[in-house]
Formats: structure tokens, C-alpha cells, sequence
């Protein structure tokens, strides 16, 4: 697994643990959506250990959705979707649409 993957398993993991503790349950299945940055190859092989890792560790399936910008702010606003990979530009346009959503954690360049 990447020091990247490493990273946001570390956040996700932050995250959940901020928002009642890793002993509380988690949703399964995780949703989560990502803007294809990438053809869905290319997507997999950045984040499919990571969920592998994710889904294993805390005996979870983890559902991923591949969403245009403005509908993955939607459904994060909606509680239809648990998480989001965004960009920092896609993010800022989504938190002006959606100004409940807030960012738990980014990785380190």
C-alpha cells in the first residue's frame, strides 16, 4: 500500500474516530463517492487497497460510486453518501452549495 493510501486510511480511520470511536459501528456498507479524476482503472489501483484494507479491518463492505462533482455534493448533503474524495477546487464549489459539508482531513503532497 502508498504512503498516500496509508495516509487516508489513517484519516478515514481519524474521522470515524471522531465521530464516536472505531468500537462504535461503522455503515455497511461504507458509501463512498469519488469524481472520476481518472479512468476507473487508474481509480481502482489508487484506492482499492485502501478500502481492501478499510473493509478488512473493521469487517465492513465499502461501496464505491464514481459521481460528477455537483451530484457527489448532493448526495454528501443528503447523508446518501458517508464519504467523498474531492479536490480542493471541487470541494470549495461544493461547501458553496453546501455549506453543512465540512472536510475532515486531506493527505499530504
Amino acid at each position: 500500500m502508498s504512503r498516500y493510501s496509508y495516509t487516508l486510511l489513517s484519516l478515514i480511520l481519524a474521522f470515524f474516530s471522531h465521530i464516536g470511536g472505531i468500537t462504535q459501528e461503522l455503515p455497511d456498507p461504507l458509501k463512498v463517492g469519488i469524481i472520476p479524476y481518472k479512468n476507473e482503472a487508474a481509480l481502482t489501483n489508487t484506492y482499492g487497497p485502501l478500502f481492501d484494507r478499510l473493509s478488512k479491518t473493521n469487517n465492513i463492505s465499502v461501496e464505491v460510486t464514481y459521481l460528477e462533482e455537483k451530484e457527489l455534493a448532493y448526495q454528501l448533503s443528503q447523508g446518501m453518501i458517508n464519504m467523498g474524495i474531492l479536490k480542493p477546487i471541487a470541494y470549495l464549489n461544493a461547501k458553496r452549495n453546501f455549506p453543512s459539508l465540512t472536510v475532515f482531513g486531506t493527505h499530504l503532497v
